[in-house]
């Protein structure tokens, strides 16, 4: 999965059911990674904020090591737990 910049990852459709599920917070998940709520808020609400729904490729590994270190789990399967990853991008891990 490239981690740079410029690649931007949208969140799953059933993110807020992964962080609940998990006992993680919007607010708790955004502060663990160092990140404004308002990243995660526009990322899951697109329409009402004239977004596309994507996450920076850095901001979205703070939040993919950040779930990781809340739930005890790898920073990959973090990643693919919360974002949707294209075939390409999985090659590349």
């Amino acid at each position: 999965m490239a981690s740079g910049t410029a690649a931007k990852y949208p969140l799953r459709d059933n993110v807020r059911a992964t962080l609940d599920q998990a006992g993680v917070s919007i607010a708790g998940l955004a502060r663990e990674a160092g990140v404004n709520r308002s990243v995660l808020t526009r990322a899951l609400n697109p329409e009402r904020y004239g977004r596309n729904g994507t996450i920076q490729g850095r901001t979205a590994w703070k939040l993919a090591r950040a779930y990781a270190h809340l739930t005890s789990t790898a920073e990959e399967d973090s990643f693919r737990t919360l974002f949707e990853v294209e075939k390409e991008d999985q090659d590349d891990a």
